[in-house]
């Protein structure tokens, strides 16, 4: 009978799917609105912009932490023990910061730190399928494959102050005098990750967890991406539920981006309250 143990994996995943009441089980439907606090930082280190062969910009600088109300949105549609999920939001920030006085700005060298404002324009979509491998209908375990589109609309850099000439002339750097390290570049990162939900009997109360990342080459651009979600969901009605929780993004390039190399590190967190709802 050596020959029907081929079967045994999917009777098993079929008994562990059974159809229940919960969010997750037989054809479902959940989708949300909200708004994030994110609070968005980072650094840049061994920045290298060129223009037309010569250097223009080269060195380190901090982003700071900055915080700021965005739109989060996402959706979960699927028939257990399989789902798709969706979400997305996007920041649009400034960061006032020091860049070292051993770098360029503007292909003018920096005898002292130079004041420099980072606008950080970023959008992430996540787009995963999920396959739940434990799913009593109380609690369940999936696991989750699928792309991210990081889109880097704007990463420029700004003169926070003037530098003036030594000898008496024009400045040698104007406030505002800016220059673009990265403008409208997507990267498609595949990503894998785990999903755990638990239904919390009689309370009306629902727990879920997600966390999902990879270490991987794009093009030319080495990408290290962890993504943490934790939620706590209470319903409402049978079909509303308010959502509150927590999101954590580290994110890691080094490379190539529109000729310009760098390295950066981007942390994206904050709490979320959102309204969904649930069929």
């Amino acid at each position: 009978m050596r020959h029907h143990h081929f079967l045994l994996p999917i009777l098993c995943l079929a008994s562990c799917a059974l159809p229940g009441d919960a969010a997750w089980s037989g054809a479902h439907l959940n989708a949300f609105g909200g708004m994030l606090r994110s609070d968005s930082s980072g650094e840049m280190t061994d920045l290298a912009i060129d223009v037309g062969g010569l250097e223009e910009t080269r060195g380190d600088f901090d982003i700071p932490s900055v915080e700021e109300d965005v739109i989060y949105a996402g959706a979960r549609i699927g028939f257990a023990p399989f789902e798709i999920v969706y979400s997305q939001f996007g920041v649009d920030s400034t960061h006032s910061g020091n860049m070292t006085a051993t770098g360029t700005f503007m292909g003018q060298p920096l005898s002292a730190p130079l004041a420099v404002d980072t606008r950080l324009d970023l959008s992430a979509q996540k787009l995963m399928a999920g396959l739940d491998i434990f799913n009593s209908g109380i609690f369940r375990i999936g696991l989750l494959v699928g792309v991210d589109q990081l889109g880097f609309n704007t990463f420029s850099i700004a003169a926070g102050e003037d530098i003036p000439d030594p000898l008496g002339g024009p400045n040698l750097i104007n406030q505002g005098d800016n220059i673009s390290a990265i403008t409208n570049e997507d990267l498609l990162v595949p990503m894998g990750g785990i999903r755990v939900d638990a239904d919390i009997p009689i309370t009306g109360l629902r727990f879920g967890g997600e966390y999902s990342g990879i270490s991987v080459d794009v093009e030319d651009v080495a990408v290290d991406y962890w993504d943490l979600d934790l939620n706590l969901n209470y319903a409402l009605t049978n079909s509303a539920e308010l959502l509150i929780g927590y999101r954590d993004i580290d994110l890691d390039v080094t490379g190539e981006f529109e000729g310009n190399t760098m390295t950066m590190e981007l942390a994206l967190t904050g709490p979320y309250v959102a309204l969904g709802v649930t069929f």
